[in-house]
């Protein structure tokens, strides 16, 4: 299972960059903007998949 575990944190995070580069193609500052939103929530919930 600890593949899966790792297969589905990469994808979420290759999801996370494709959103973050669109939002960059429209708006340069757009693109930090959803970077660092991207970046707490993935924190907030890796942080909480530990305590499982």
């Amino acid at each position: 299972m600890k593949f899966r575990e790792t297969v589905s944190d990469i994808l979420v995070i290759l999801g996370s960059a494709c959103v973050v580069y669109g939002a960059w193609m429209i708006f340069h500052p757009l693109g930090w903007i959803v970077g660092g939103l991207f970046c707490i929530v993935l924190g907030y919930v890796f942080s909480k998949e530990e305590y499982k």
